[in-house]
């Protein structure tokens, strides 16, 4: 199986599973949002297990939380370079 097909399967599989979460909105989307919020800080790959420990400790959904947290994770490079030039216009 090539490698872009086993990613476009595991992005349909998180997509699916997500869509199907039997939670309230209100604690899927807490989850998804923190989760994803977890990429806008270099975290150096232990941004999954931060944005499922913050979504759990907001009472949040655990697994929209890891979601949120790999779906911004292929732009972790290119938050890094923003974090670093908004640091320097601010310093």
């Amino acid at each position: 199986m090539s490698k872009l097909v086993f990613l476009k399967r595991r992005f349909k599989y998180l997509l699916i599973k997500l869509l199907r979460l039997k939670d309230h909105s209100h604690k899927v989307a807490l989850g998804f949002s923190l989760g994803s919020v977890v990429n806008f800080v270099p975290t150096f790959g232990f941004g999954l297990i931060i944005s499922v420990s913050l979504a759990k400790l907001c009472k949040g959904n655990s697994i929209a939380g890891l979601i949120g947290g790999m779906f911004f994770m292929w732009a972790f490079p290119f938050m890094f370079y923003l974090n670093t030039v908004v640091g320097g216009y601010i310093f």
